[in-house]
């Protein structure tokens, strides 16, 4: 498990918080075309078309990230949640599990970003590493990963890095970040954000990189300074009724994938 206490960041309870329940019929494939600037307002789950529970997947997110339950008991929920369903077959406690521990791990990366993105905090800390926090019996290859997105994005600094010292470090205005949550390469397993999770159950996150270790490295010149990335506005977002929100969502989504797709009795549907 990533983190066993509760978020400090209002901005990763915000993330949470403004999830709006979208059924459909797509599958992971075809729901990761809708884009990540979707995905982040949206709660979707490949193949559920049930709002009810898509609904109750939303308020446990906001619960785990203010430390309000545990995943333990957030499980529980869900296994009860799911009974009847017509896809309580796709919703077995493994997926359960993926779905509970994706949301907090997703909450808890838009905080670190968030945060990361002060000017104070980019003067004192410009770049980062992605990192193993967490072993896998069976763990993916980042460093090839990291040197796919490098060279998609032209960054030759953090290929250099890599060769250097083994290690994953990049500028934090660096185009690699959002590189590695697309799957640059083509991996399909990714959550097409900038920051981690960049990978469904990687155990790999991101530390800062203090000023004068990323001077010795050669990533920036004293003079540099490193700007903030632009931070999705959830203010804004949960602002608005939750109707409003789904149908400004809803029209995002048709106007991208126009006749991919259909919205027919309430659910998201490939055409």
């Amino acid at each position: 498990m990533l983190f066993g206490q509760p978020i400090p960041f209002s901005r990763a309870l915000e993330s949470a918080a403004v999830k709006t329940a979208l059924p459909t019929t797509l599958n992971a494939t075809q729901y990761r075309a809708l884009g990540g600037d979707v995905l982040r307002f949206t709660q979707i789950s490949a193949r559920v078309q049930s709002a009810e529970f898509l609904d109750q997947v939303a308020g446990l997110a906001v619960d785990l990230a203010a430390g309000k339950t545990n995943y333990a008991t957030a499980r529980v929920v869900l296994q009860q949640a799911r009974q009847g369903l017509a896809e309580e077959a796709l919703l077995d406690d493994a997926r359960l599990d993926l779905i509970t521990t994706t949301q907090r791990e997703l909450a808890q990366g838009y905080g670190d970003f968030v945060a990361s993105q002060d000017t104070a905090v980019l003067d004192a800390f410009p770049a980062q590493e992605l990192y193993r926090l967490e072993a896998r019996a069976q763990e993916r290859n980042w460093p090839q990963r990291w040197t796919v997105a490098a060279r998609a994005v032209g960054d030759n600094a953090a290929l250099r890095v890599l060769e250097a010292t083994g290690r994953m470090i990049a500028r934090k205005d660096s185009l690699i970040w959002q590189a590695l949550g697309d799957g640059a390469g083509g991996y399909t397993d990714t959550l097409q954000n900038p920051f981690p999770p960049f990978a469904f159950r990687s155990g790999m996150w991101t530390r800062d990189i203090s000023r004068a270790e990323v001077l010795a490295l050669g990533l920036i010149e004293p003079a540099d300074q490193v700007a903030p990335r632009p931070v999705p506005d959830l203010k804004a977002s949960l602002a608005q009724p939750v109707n409003l929100r789904s149908q400004s969502l809803l029209q995002q989504i048709l106007t991208r994938l126009g006749d991919a797709v259909t919205f027919t009795d309430g659910v998201l549907k490939a055409a």
